[in-house]
């Protein structure tokens, strides 16, 4: 492998030699061979690998402009090998090298949003294994705020996809990274409720605004969807002063949209009385799961408190989750695991501690990280002694307290208009590689039996 590695250095160290010191194309020569001696440092161990990885960068962002929107992508690269580095050595200097680049990478502004929060969140990490926890937080705050402007409609599916996969960690790191720091409660579920609420489901959440704002103000709305739908890596043909125009115009156009009466609170988190309110029916709480700590977050309509999950290791969390993920696992213990160190807890700290006698409680779960793995209304134990959340209290999920809040306000609006409207009704009893649910003939059934008074037309493929 070493030797496939050393093949690569000298294929392009040929190819930056037979390129002219003015053609653009130098910089990415320059940036192919520091990015082969970081490999082969990788393979090797050998300091002097990186040292040419660092001089090769470092000569490429030499020759590249202040200005290019490839910047903060190589800035990443540059950094992530003085990370590498300080790894190696433990020496400060390394270690603050590191950060300097992440940070102008992070605040480059005519770069691709993309590139940008890649390297917030390997700041976050490196913040956060110093325990500086006071730095980790404002940069998860910077670097969340960049994901609204990131989410466009004019995405694909596997861009979407794309998005949550490399960005699945950041927002529960903000949030636990948010309480390592002291913050306010508020500020903790804000960073969560940004970073993944907008990856996970604000596609949903921002095109509600945006149909309100269409509504209301349709010139804005409409040079809103066009910045925001922009490509999201400039034409390298495009001057600088237009990429930096075009940023500042996006962030002016926000700005003014928020200023509307009636959004002022546009592509921002709900506030907290608003959040206290979504409790009225019966206590939200979010789970969350972390690398820095496992905590849970309960909101009553009178209240917002904090509770740290301790006996819910972050390496047992993913053992457990990983075992449910498994199509052949018919293991119960997961399922006691979590009741014992999630879901008990927090039913008895809200003093949901046995059988409910008349009305149930109801409770609305906010999985996030690995926790939105576990089936929490299924958590408890199943060995012949009943009792897990089914005995306690009826429970709901929901991506986000945003999406609850629309879903909500959105109650009594008809999903579909009677006058035309048709319902499919659409069954998997059988589904490859998983386990028959048997019930789904019967569900259909009934499903079927709640519209036949209604002038829904019912459609079975």
């Amino acid at each position: 492998m070493v030797a496939d590695i050393e093949v690569a250095i000298q294929q392009h160290e040929e190819a930056l030699h037979l390129t002219p010191d003015d053609h653009p194309g130098r910089k990415d020569h320059l940036f192919n061979i520091g990015n082969d001696f970081a490999q082969k440092y990788q393979k090797t161990g050998f300091l002097e690998d990186l040292e040419m990885a660092l001089q090769r960068t470092q000569e490429a962002l030499d020759v590249m402009s202040k200005d290019h929107a490839d910047r903060a992508r190589r800035l990443e690269g540059h950094g992530s090998v003085y990370n590498l580095k300080y790894e190696k050595t433990k020496a400060m200097p390394d270690f603050e090298a590191a950060i300097r680049h992440y940070q102008d990478a992070l605040h480059h502004r005519v770069s691709p949003l993309r590139h940008r929060i890649l390297s917030g969140e390997k700041l976050v990490t490196l913040y956060a294994d110093a325990h500086d926890w006071q730095s980790a937080y404002h940069t998860a705050d910077v670097t969340i705020s960049l994901i609204p402007a990131l989410t466009s409609r004019s995405l694909q599916t596997s861009d979407k996809q794309d998005l949550i996969e490399e960005n699945s960690h950041l927002a529960s790191d903000a949030f636990a990274v948010a309480l390592k720091a002291d913050q306010s409660l508020h500020d903790a579920w804000r960073l969560l409720e940004l970073g993944r609420g907008t990856i996970v489901g604000s596609l949903h959440e921002m095109r509600t605004d945006i149909s309100e704002l269409y509504q209301q103000h349709p010139t804005i709305a409409t040079e809103f969807t066009e910045l925001r739908d922009q490509p999201g890596a400039p034409k390298e043909s495009m001057q600088a002063i237009q990429r930096y125009e075009m940023a500042q115009r996006f962030d002016n156009v926000i700005e003014e949209i928020r200023r509307l009466p009636g959004f002022d609170r546009f592509l921002l988190a709900p506030t907290e009385d608003e959040i206290k309110a979504a409790a009225a029916d019966g206590p939200i709480v979010i789970v969350n799961a972390s690398s820095y700590g496992c905590d849970a977050l309960i909101i009553k309509d009178t209240s917002i408190k904090a509770m740290p999950l301790s006996r819910a290791r972050y390496d047992d969390v993913c053992i457990r989750a990983e075992t449910l993920a498994s199509p052949e696992s018919l293991e119960l213990d997961p399922l006691e695991w979590f009741w014992e160190v999630v879901a008990s807890p927090i039913l008895e700290a809200l003093g949901m501690l046995e059988t409910p006698v008349g009305n149930w409680p109801h409770i609305w779960w906010i999985p996030t990280g690995l926790f939105a793995k576990f089936p929490l209304h299924a958590a408890g134990r199943h060995d012949g002694f009943s009792d897990g959340v089914l005995d306690r209290v009826i429970s709901s999920y929901s991506s986000s307290i945003k999406v609850l809040i629309q879903s909500r306000r959105n109650r009594s609006k008809p999903a579909v208009s009677p006058k035309s409207g048709s319902i499919v009704l659409l069954g998997m009893e059988e589904t490859p590689g998983q386990s028959r649910l048997q019930f789904v003939p019967e569900e259909i059934e009934r499903l079927e039996g709640l519209h036949t008074s209604t002038l829904l037309r019912i459609i079975r493929p």
